[in-house]
C-alpha cells in the first residue's frame, strides 16, 4: 500500500485522563498509568478503551504526532509515547523535532511574538481584576505560560466545572485584546494568534513530514478547539465523552 498513515492526536481527555474525568464506574484495576507529575506521581491513566483506540490506529502508523496543551516540559511527563519525532506543544505556540524546537517554525512566529505577548500580559491583568468578583465561584488559578523561550498562553484553571457565565467571560476578556479562548470543562486558555493547533499541524505536514496525496491523515482531538486541526484529517476521531461529541448530540 502506498503513502503513509499520519496520526495527529490530542493527549490529555482523548488517549488518556486524569482522575476526576474517567468514569466513575471504572475498576482501578484494568488502569495503567499514563502520565506524571514533577514528583513522579501518576495523575493520568489509560482505561482498557484507551488502549484499544491506541492499538487499534497506531500499530500501523508511521508517523504519530502528539498534538497538546501541554508545555514540552510537561510532554516529557507522558510515558505512553516515544517522544522520537515531531510533536506540538502549548496548544500549537511550539513545534518540535526530537525534543528540540524547529527553528524554521520559531522563525515563521518570531515577528508576532513580541506585540502578541503584550497582549497576553494585559490580558491577564484583566483576568486577575474579574478575579475579585470570580474567585468565591470559581476558585480560579491563573498562570502566564512560556515554552522554549516563548510566552505560548495564559491558562486558568477553576475549583469547579466552567459555565455559561464564566465561558462568557473569558471569550469577553479575549477578545477585547484580539486572543483566541479555549475554553474546557476545568480549564482554560487565551491564545495569540502564533499558538494555535492548526496552524503548528499545517506546518508540521507540509514542511516537516511534506505530506503528499498518497498519505492517509487520521486526527483525534476532544474539545471544541481541537476542531480547526482536526480538519486537516482525512478522518478524525473523537471520544463519546468528549465536548465535540456533547455538543454534536444537540443538533
Amino acid at each position: 500500500m502506498s503513502g503513509r498513515l499520519i496520526i495527529l492526536t490530542d493527549l490529555d481527555d482523548t488517549l488518556f485522563a486524569s482522575e476526576r474525568s474517567l468514569p466513575q464506574s471504572i475498576d482501578s484495576a484494568d488502569l495503567i498509568e499514563a502520565a506524571v507529575n514533577d514528583q513522579g506521581q501518576a495523575v493520568s491513566w489509560q482505561t482498557v478503551q484507551h488502549r484499544r483506540l491506541m492499538q487499534a490506529l497506531f500499530k500501523d502508523a508511521d508517523v504519530v504526532v502528539p498534538v497538546t496543551g501541554r508545555t514540552s516540559r510537561v510532554l516529557k511527563r507522558v510515558g505512553i509515547l516515544v517522544h522520537d519525532g515531531p510533536a506540538i506543544s502549548s496548544h500549537g505556540g511550539v513545534v518540535l523535532d526530537q525534543g528540540q524546537l524547529v527553528l524554521e517554525w520559531f522563525q515563521q512566529i518570531e515577528t508576532d511574538i513580541a506585540t502578541e505577548s503584550q497582549k497576553l500580559e494585559a490580558a491577564m491583568r484583566a483576568i486577575e481584576e474579574a478575579s475579585k468578583i470570580l474567585q468565591d465561584a470559581y476558585q480560579p488559578r491563573y498562570r502566564l505560560h512560556e515554552d522554549q523561550g516563548i510566552p505560548v498562553y495564559a491558562s486558568i484553571k477553576t475549583g469547579t466545572e466552567i459555565d455559561r457565565r464564566l465561558s462568557e467571560q473569558i471569550h469577553s476578556i479575549a477578545a477585547s485584546h484580539d486572543l483566541y479562548a479555549h475554553v474546557g470543562i476545568r480549564n482554560a486558555a487565551l491564545l495569540p494568534s502564533y499558538t494555535r493547533k492548526d496552524r503548528a499541524c499545517t506546518f508540521v505536514l507540509d514542511h516537516l513530514l511534506k505530506r503528499t496525496a498518497a498519505d492517509t491523515v487520521i486526527t483525534l482531538g476532544d474539545s471544541l478547539s481541537d476542531l480547526p486541526f482536526m480538519a486537516l484529517g482525512d478522518f478524525a476521531v473523537q471520544p463519546t465523552q468528549s465536548q465535540i461529541w456533547q455538543t454534536m448530540r444537540t443538533y
